[in-house]
């Protein structure tokens, strides 16, 4: 199936692009391109909605060669975007920096009470004595 790209400018979100990038047996993956991607699905929590809608007679069962049903509708929920590529690696950097950090504060802080416990251990009959 050759590749397509059409503008949609009736969207809300500025318009996107599209295009197939996988068309097998078991199914079609599509990729979408916003042009305000920061736009969509920023309406307080709710989504967007992509409505897919397949053509009629342009699907076929594989094995009995039988047409499709036309009305086959597809409500897809969209996730907030990033702005670009970059912009999602740096974000994904920060969260992976964080996280090594948070482990790192674990582990610190386990070492620490491991070895004041066992501080305490021997200083504690010391300082029943005085």
């Amino acid at each position: 199936m050759e590749s397509q790209e059409e503008e949609n400018e009736e969207d809300d979100t500025g318009g996107f692009t599209w295009e197939c990038t996988e068309f097998t047996e078991k199914g079609l993956k599509f990729k979408m391109g916003f042009k305000s991607p920061l736009s969509v699905s920023s309406n307080n929590g709710a989504p967007d909605k992509l409505k897919l809608q397949l053509a009629p007679k342009t699907f076929f069962a594989k094995d009995s060669l039988e047409e499709l049903s036309g009305d086959i509708d597809l409500d897809i929920e969209i996730p907030k975007q990033f702005p670009s590529v970059e912009e999602k690696q740096v974000t994904e950097g920060v969260a992976g920096g964080i996280k090594n950090i948070m482990a790192a504060n674990l582990i610190v802080t386990f070492v620490f009470q491991f070895f004041f416990s066992q501080v305490l251990k021997r200083m504690w009959p010391l300082f029943n004595v005085i």
